[in-house]
């Protein structure tokens, strides 16, 4: 029998990045003034949602977890998660100081 997760070195690489996501996790919290709590609710407070769609990105630029993945984290959809990530690249676009924010948090 295959031990997937053993031999899989993807497998090992998201067990590694998951510390790197916390950390990014707490930039995103201190810079937005919120809680894990609150980043992790329903509620749809600008601060709530910027904070979350960044780590979105993170974690699909940054890391290669999948929509699904990145949904599950957040109790969200995976087309909730494409959308948010589309939503901040977009404004990463046309705002060069949101830009350089989004590369600070996600470093």
């Amino acid at each position: 029998m295959v031990d997937y997760l053993n031999d899989n070195p993807k497998a090992k690489k998201r067990t590694n990045s998951e510390e790197l996501v916390e950390k990014v996790v707490k930039r995103v919290l201190v810079n937005y003034g919120i809680t894990k709590d609150e980043l992790l609710s329903k509620k749809q407070n600008r601060e709530f949602v910027i904070s979350r769609q960044i780590i979105m990105v993170a974690m699909r630029e940054k890391f290669g977890y999948t929509f699904r993945e990145i949904g599950e984290y957040f109790n969200r959809d995976h087309s909730t998660v494409i959308y948010s990530i589309n939503n901040i690249k977009g404004m990463a676009q046309v705002n060069k100081k949101f830009n350089q924010e989004l590369e600070e948090l996600i470093k």
